[in-house]
């Protein structure tokens, strides 16, 4: 049987919450019990974001954060989370060691490339008032920041830092979760529709999902090898840290792809202070699947 497209957020490392376009759009066979499906993987670029594809149906499965799936059923989108491929949010702020800071509340003279749309970059904007910080857009490159050091920029802990290393920078890594904005990542997403007509598809994605994360966890090896493979501008050791970078991320205190009512809660109010959701805009409650994997 065919799953239909899972649509994938891009990374710089090809982390397993990516795919890279290819001559041909890679795929994998999600196995469970007697039955198979052949899914195929579609890089998600920034001029096809991953869940407007997943509502509008155009793609059955995606993979985003916590907080784009807020946002979106603020707006409308029928689209709820599966499971959580990583417990921890994985961005950070990078600065150059050289430069002293090494707390997000340290931060001063400085240039900072942030996304602003992106909802880390809203609840750090509303957080801190950084004296003579320049905020720009962030271009997606981490060429300004290696050329200036003073710079700062967003990052993912497992991607631009390990990039910016291999260009010979020592680099510091600020990470927003230990602030307490802490969306799940790497989350797992379908429509309403999916789980209404086709939910036997949608529970089998989602166990052979958790099952590739706890398999990842525990000896990333394999699929760092089919990393390094579909992406040669990296080298082995390159993605090698990466996949240590990430660890811990996925390791919570709960099982892997487990997500909690409290920590959505938790998500919404301070999206909510952040001014990007409206006061009951959205149920969190209502965004999510409990216990969808066991």
């Amino acid at each position: 049987m065919t799953g239909g497209p899972a649509a994938y957020e891009s990374s710089s490392t090809g982390s397993p919450r990516s795919s890279t376009a290819a001559s041909s759009p890679p795929s994998f066979t999600a196995t469970t019990g007697t039955k198979a499906w052949n899914v195929e993987l579609v890089a998600g670029r920034t001029d096809t974001p991953v869940v407007p594809q997943v509502a509008a149906g155009r793609a059955e499965f995606g993979v985003s954060d916590a907080s784009q799936v807020l946002l979106a059923r603020a707006q409308g989108a029928p689209i709820v989370a599966l499971l959580a491929g990583l417990q921890h949010n994985p961005r950070c702020i990078m600065v150059h060691e050289s430069s002293g800071v090494t707390g997000l509340a340290d931060l001063r003279d400085a240039t900072l490339a942030m996304s602003a749309h992106d909802p880390a970059a809203a609840f750090l904007l509303q957080k801190f008032n950084w004296p003579n910080v320049q905020v720009v857009p962030y271009s997606g490159s981490i060429a300004p920041f290696l050329l200036d050091p003073r710079a700062a920029q967003q990052a993912y802990v497992f991607s631009e830092p390990i990039l910016a290393e291999a260009q010979n920078a020592r680099v510091r890594c600020l990470m927003v979760k230990d602030l307490g904005f802490d969306p799940y990542a790497s989350v797992l997403v379908t429509s309403e529709a999916v789980l209404r007509e086709r939910r036997d598809l949608a529970v089998r994605i989602a166990v052979a999902t958790a099952r590739g994360w706890e398999q990842y966890l525990r000896d990333p090896r394999a699929a760092n090898a089919e990393i390094q493979a579909r992406n040669a501008e990296l080298s082995l050791e390159a993605v090698a840290r990466g996949a240590a970078a990430l660890a811990p991320l996925g390791r919570g205190s709960a099982r892997v792809g487990a997500m909690d009512l409290g920590r959505w809660q938790t998500l919404a109010d301070q999206l909510v202070a952040a001014g990007l959701l409206s006061p009951g805009a959205v149920d969190p409650a209502q965004a999510y699947m409990p216990d969808f994997v066991r």
